[in-house]
């Protein structure tokens, strides 16, 4: 395979790497549980269309879809978003009634592109019953939306969507 693009390594975390190439992101995960974890969650909430779409996955890699910028990047220079009182309330319901906690929700772990939401970076999420925390952590899952207003719901979440680590 040859490869006409700059690959630019975006994340060095405990569980993967992150590359972005164009409008795709690789990810080669360091131990196969973690992979086929993502997978898993994958599977179960691709049909509602809130997170990125794998486009190729082999062994300890996945290539997904681009799903935009971070909510944090999204409201330096946007107020509101269309529909985003549904699209995040509809997401945090649909994560109840699975019974799954995302564990790591915060405002660059939430993603817009053409207006749309999408909820990346699953690799401290888990299906059962809420644990206890650990340590202070952001929002195990996503935080009641009641508006459009984007700033408003940072605002209102501040403690859990902007984590002070």
């Amino acid at each position: 395979i040859i490869i006409n693009h700059k690959l630019n390594k975006t994340d060095l975390g405990d569980k993967k790497y992150v590359y972005k190439i164009g409008e795709y992101y690789i990810y080669i995960y360091k131990d196969k549980e973690y992979y086929e974890k993502y997978l898993e969650i994958n599977n179960t909430f691709s049909k509602y269309n809130f997170m990125p779409k794998i486009i190729f996955n082999a062994y300890l890699l996945i290539v997904t879809e681009d799903c935009g910028i971070t909510l944090e990047e999204y409201s330096e220079k946007n107020r509101y978003i269309n529909n985003f009182k549904n699209q995040i309330n509809n997401i945090r319901n649909i994560f109840k009634n699975k019974n799954y906690n995302h564990d790591d929700i915060h405002q660059k772990n939430i993603t817009v592109k053409n207006e749309k939401i999408y909820i990346i970076d699953h690799d401290n999420s888990y299906f059962g019953p809420e644990k206890e925390k650990e340590k202070e952590l952001p929002c195990r899952t996503l935080p009641k939306s009641g508006s459009n207003d984007i700033i408003k719901y940072l605002n209102d979440n501040d403690d859990c969507l902007n984590p002070k680590w």
